[in-house]
């Protein structure tokens, strides 16, 4: 997010498209604030990032609950051709597949703010979120090259298939699943 650009040193990895969608998820969620470290749990909870435990409970309950991310999202590799297929479920109908590409982890030298001087290493870094497309009610099957993903410059990319909220706020995460070693 770029929020914090203000205080004396411009975050390497921030986009005003982060901090949009942070605020988005906190309209969603009823939310008058955003905050930094925050985590977004299945596009229906927001806690605190830092608080691991906490997360993987919110996750386990909603999927104890029925409101997981019960969408499989298959993957497989034929050559250079990535494979995706989302099966036929009525649940899903009309959800939008996300492709977010990231990289694990990179050490940044921080030259001003309250952390200059340090070294702080960054994981799971979003650079670039595209809406692939809709799934209808016979699902969704699409190739990709893996080439192609390459070159966008990334390591990673984690798909995420989520439901529309009212007035095109986002909803829930209804599947996920990730690519790595790009």
């Amino acid at each position: 997010v770029d929020y914090w650009d203000r205080l004396g040193w411009k975050d390497t990895f921030a986009s005003a498209e982060h901090t949009e969608r942070q605020w988005q998820y906190a309209r969603a969620l009823g939310e008058r604030q955003v905050y930094t470290p925050q985590a977004v749990i299945n596009g229906r909870a927001h806690l605190i990032g830092s608080k691991k435990q906490a997360i993987v409970d919110q996750a386990k309950a909603f999927s104890a609950g029925g409101e997981g991310m019960g969408t499989p999202i298959r993957l497989s590799m034929d050559g250079d051709i990535i494979k995706l297929s989302i099966p036929e479920n009525a649940l899903q109908h009309h959800a939008t597949l996300y492709a977010v590409y990231f990289n694990p982890s990179e050490d940044v030298e921080v030259l001003g703010g309250e952390n200059a001087g340090r070294t702080l290493t960054y994981t799971n870094i979003v650079g670039k979120t595209e809406m692939i497309g809709m799934v209808g009610r016979k699902g969704l099957q699409l190739d990709f090259l893996a080439t192609d993903m390459r070159h966008k410059g990334y390591d990673g990319c984690a798909l995420l298939l989520q439901m529309n909220g009212p007035e095109g706020l986002p909803g829930p995460i209804i599947g996920a699943s990730v690519i790595t070693d790009l």
